[in-house]
């Protein structure tokens, strides 16, 4: 008796498509789940931070240069001068304020011809830089000179010569003009006349200066200067002739972020920041008002706003998730 011959079983088959549709599954939720990972790894890159509220002063660099009433004391006869009183202390017209002696000679007094207020840091401008000559003074040479002049400010360093400059006495009681000069000048000076400024060489200096700043006036090289009096007397402007001052402009206040927060679209050439947005990025365009060092203050977004300010590694649209 023959035996039938079973058919075949085709479960073996089933099985194979459905492993095979499992493997694609697990693919397809390891693609997921490594395109998660990725995105994550990138949000933890972004530096994200508040957009602050921030105030900043608008400055200028300048050089001053102080015009005093000096009176120059010189040497009348060959000798080293030796002094007897201190740099700044007050004389009367006829004081001894020290001595020339040549070797082991007799030692000959030198007399102060003003009153005022002794000084033996000689640059060679005495008698030069006076307030009454400010007008008349081609300031454009003046200013070679002193570039040129690395010595000024300098004491002088007594020698043996007749006829030289040992001394000179300023009148305190006339207010110093001063003579501010750069490249570029604050606009509303023109139209205010204040000026406030800091010395940049005076360590001490925190507080501001005031003075009555006259006309803006362009230098043939393009650069502008203007004379100004203090409102009140201050005794820096009797030691050296130079400084390097800062004028404030003006201060502003607003919304801040940090510079490296700015993007700039290369084609229109216009400023963005890239906003936290619920669960995204958003490129968002702001209107830079004013940037101090690292700091721009910008129009666009409100305080408090979540801003990326490593913009570099940004993208529109990108996915974030909640700190």
């Amino acid at each position: 008796m023959e035996r039938k011959t079973a058919k075949k079983n085709k479960a073996p088959r089933s099985i194979r498509i459905a492993d095979l549709l499992a493997i694609l599954v697990l693919l397809v939720i390891a693609a997921s789940l490594l395109t998660m990972a990725v995105r994550y790894v990138r949000y933890l890159a972004l530096d994200i931070r508040l957009a602050e509220h921030s105030t900043t002063v608008v400055d200028f660099d300048a050089q001053m240069i102080v015009l005093r009433t000096e009176y120059p004391i010189y040497a009348g006869r060959e000798g080293e001068f030796t002094p007897i009183l201190e740099e700044g202390q007050r004389v009367k017209e006829g004081e001894q304020i020290g001595y020339i002696q040549w070797e082991s000679g007799p030692q000959h007094p030198v007399l102060a011809s003003h009153t005022g207020l002794v000084s033996y840091a000689i640059d060679g401008w005495e008698a030069l830089l006076m307030p009454e000559a400010a007008d008349t003074t081609d300031w454009l040479k003046v200013l070679d000179a002193l570039d040129e002049d690395a010595s000024r400010n300098a004491e002088v360093v007594p020698d043996l010569s007749a006829g030289r400059t040992v001394a000179k006495v300023v009148d305190n009681l006339i207010p110093p003009m001063l003579f501010f000069h750069a490249d570029d000048l604050p606009d509303r000076l023109a139209e205010e006349g204040n000026c406030r400024f800091l010395l940049s060489n005076d360590p001490d200096g925190t507080q501001p200066l005031q003075a009555q700043a006259g006309e803006v006036i362009s230098l043939a090289d393009g650069s502008q200067y203007f004379f100004a009096e203090l409102s009140s007397m201050d005794s820096r402007m009797y030691g050296e002739r130079i400084h390097q001052v800062s004028i404030i402009d003006q201060s502003i206040s607003g919304v801040s972020v940090p510079l490296t927060a700015i993007h700039w679209d290369e084609e229109s050439n216009r400023p963005f920041v890239y906003r936290c947005d619920r669960s995204h990025l958003e490129l968002v365009e702001v209107k830079i008002i004013y940037q101090a060092d690292k700091t721009v203050f910008v129009e666009g977004i409100t305080l408090g706003d979540r801003i990326v300010v490593n913009e570099n590694r940004a993208r529109d649209g990108q996915k974030i998730y909640g700190k």
